[in-house]
């Protein structure tokens, strides 16, 4: 098999991969069905400012049955009241704002450490030094480890939902 034969026969495969698999497309709102159990995000002035989250029920005629966290009953909120409902797709590491925060605090606790080591150091600048540089180390990591435990690890992802009366 030459070179030119080689390249063409790798070719088609691709091509017949390419063609044998639709392409993926990206989730939309409509797509989303509720199934009984899941955990669910719903924004609504009928509940308060803040989002309430339960896990999903129902949604019969014009309104939507979740239980709220911690509770039993199913809440009922009128669909017409409803602003947003998202699914929770699982939970993603939060390792940006993680990281994030860990230089902001590393940053900070080694110039304050560093500071604070060579104004506490007396005498000959060696001493200074050496003081500012143990000052830095320590600010260092304690900023690392207040950036790191300030910043929860994981976050959850939700996906929005359309309502769809009489479906779950």
């Amino acid at each position: 098999m030459t070179s030119t034969d080689k390249r063409t026969f790798a070719a088609c495969v691709l091509f017949a991969s390419l063609a044998a698999f639709p392409p993926l497309r990206a989730q939309s709102p409509a797509d989303t069905v509720l199934h009984i159990g899941d955990r669910i995000r719903v924004q609504s002035p009928f509940l308060g400012a803040k989002p309430k989250v339960g896990n999903f029920v129902s949604v019969a005629a014009d309104t939507l049955f979740f239980t709220l966290e911690g509770q039993t009953v199913p809440t009922g909120v009128p669909v017409a009241q409803v602003a947003e409902v998202d699914v929770s797709v699982g939970n993603v590491k939060n390792r940006p704002a993680v990281q994030k925060r860990s230089l902001v605090a590393e940053i900070i606790g080694a110039a304050v450490g560093a500071l604070i080591g060579i104004e506490a150091g007396s005498g000959s600048s060696r001493m200074k030094a050496l003081l500012g540089a143990a000052g830095w180390l320590g600010g260092y990591f304690a900023g690392r480890a207040y950036g790191t435990i300030t910043v929860p690890s994981t976050v959850e992802k939700w996906q929005p939902v359309t309502l769809q009366s009489g479906r779950t």
